[in-house]
């Protein structure tokens, strides 16, 4: 039966113990007494069944289509991640904000100082932004912010280095472990 289900195309998920392995073995050490698993048939619907056996044998019990269950639990589980995704994001530019960096900046430190690596910091200021602001308008002065913001990107080439908007025409780059020749080849690079 397991075999045919898999042959269908069900997707067996166990909120226990995962149901994998040999086809004949799908399910093997569940509980005599009883296990939730969650299966997933093509077409998106969802069927939870509440399955006994043990030794490789695997009996449905009862089962109950959960599909709107899943989707929404799925819809919630999607939401959560944009809004942490946006809680960490500077709307204008796309780039972290000074939420996460303040975040990130503490845990570094933290780990700086642990371990005794370098830590390095760039504070970045446009010059000049408020005449370009007042003579061109903010959405030309908006564009300006979103293009410092991807130059600054691409000019932090290591994993672990963050671009971030301080605030109005500030931007910040962190940099843990760079030494300070380190930092100033970057800010270097930035300017260039």
């Amino acid at each position: 039966m397991v075999r045919r289900a898999r042959e269908l195309g069900v997707q067996p998920f166990s909120a226990h113990a995962p149901l994998h392995g040999d086809d004949d073995q799908v399910g093997a050490g569940a509980s005599p007494h009883g296990q939730a698993v969650l299966l997933q048939y093509p077409g998106g619907r969802w069927i939870q069944g509440l399955v006994a056996g043990s030794d490789g044998s695997l009996t449905v019990v009862a089962r109950a289509d959960v599909t709107e269950l899943v989707r929404a639990q799925m819809l919630a589980t999607e939401a959560s991640e944009k809004l942490v995704q946006q809680s960490a994001t500077d709307g204008l530019t796309g780039i972290t904000n000074r939420r996460r960096f303040d975040e990130t900046l503490g845990a570094e430190w933290l780990r700086a100082a642990r371990t005794g690596n370098f830590l390095s910091l760039l504070m970045v200021d446009i010059d000049h932004f408020k005449r370009l602001n007042d003579h061109y308008g903010h959405v030309a002065g908006d564009e300006c912010l979103r293009q410092a913001a991807r130059l600054l990107q691409v000019c932090v080439r290591r994993a672990g280095e963050l671009v971030a908007r301080y605030g109005g025409e500030e931007f910040v780059v962190l940099l843990p472990g760079a030494e300070v020749g380190q930092a100033e080849e970057l800010a270097q690079r930035c300017l260039q």
